[in-house]
């Protein structure tokens, strides 16, 4: 979860923890992104089209309610392209 990445931080943080020793390391080659504060009447087609503009988007996930089926306003997309994410 997002609280548990903030954890993660801090103890990172009051340990001195750099570079390859880092949990950041082994994702920063990674295509994904996580996109936040959305109009919950958004989709992921509407998602797509507004992120499409910055490369080829392979993965779309957009979080929902599990109950409801609502979106939660925030989610993950992929890009076919690492670059793209820069």
């Amino acid at each position: 979860t997002i609280k548990a990445i903030g954890n993660l931080n801090d103890i990172e943080l009051a340990q001195g923890i750099k570079g390859a020793a880092s949990w950041h390391a082994d994702y920063s080659k990674s295509a994904y992104i996580f996109f936040g504060n959305l109009d919950y009447r958004m989709n992921e087609g509407d998602v797509v089209i507004v992120f499409s503009q910055f490369g080829e988007i392979v993965d779309c996930r957009l979080v929902r309610d599990q109950i409801t089926g609502k979106s939660k306003g925030f989610g993950f997309l992929a890009y076919e392209d690492q670059r793209s994410t820069i």
